[in-house]
């Protein structure tokens, strides 16, 4: 796949969850905004917090600004759509980190709690992980609550290289793009 900022906004794949309903992961888009906007209210206010390191009701018209109109450059996002219900499940997205000497992006991740332990965010991520390698990158990390057992298991199953550390109460995982899965 062409990693330009026009082939990514059009990006789309096919999945399938492990309870077999089918997942369209696609580029998020502009039209997006209401969605996002109710997908965030639909997040238990565990998921909200460690989503965003406090309690988050609403987006602000700036954010969803922000988070539904990446360039696709530095800033690639992906939704995951329920294809039966054809409602926005899951949220991942990647931004450039320029002040490191390797091409490295944070990421982030959310999955509406109804949807925790069906594969949504190994999916998204999966797919962020070959669209980051095929720009470039080659390192993402997050920034992750010690507690956030969930995301810290999907991180962990990525089947990627990886190092942590942690910060207080935070964990920092890096995953190396450049080497392949470990298996």
């Amino acid at each position: 796949m062409d990693a330009t900022p026009e082939s990514l906004r059009s990006f789309f794949a096919r999945d399938q969850l492990r309870n077999g309903r089918g997942l369209l992961i696609r580029a998020i888009n502009p039209q997006d905004k209401d969605v996002l906007q109710e997908g965030l209210h639909r997040l238990s206010a565990e998921s909200s917090y460690c989503r965003f390191f406090h309690y988050k009701n609403d987006l602000s018209l700036q954010e969803l600004k922000d988070f539904t109109e990446p360039d696709f450059d530095r800033h690639v996002a992906l939704v995951a759509v329920d294809e039966d219900l054809e409602m926005v499940v899951g949220v991942t997205r990647y931004f450039s980190c320029d002040d490191l000497p390797v091409r490295t992006a944070e990421i982030i991740l959310a999955v509406e709690d109804a949807y925790h332990g069906l594969g949504v965010g190994s999916l998204l991520l999966g797919h962020l992980v070959d669209l980051g390698r095929t720009a470039g990158y080659r390192e993402f990390r997050a920034a992750v609550l010690g507690e956030y057992y969930k995301m810290l298991d999907v991180l962990y199953n990525m089947n990627l290289p990886l190092r942590r550390s942690m910060e207080g109460n935070t964990v920092e995982v890096h995953l190396s793009l450049d080497q392949p899965p470990v298996i």
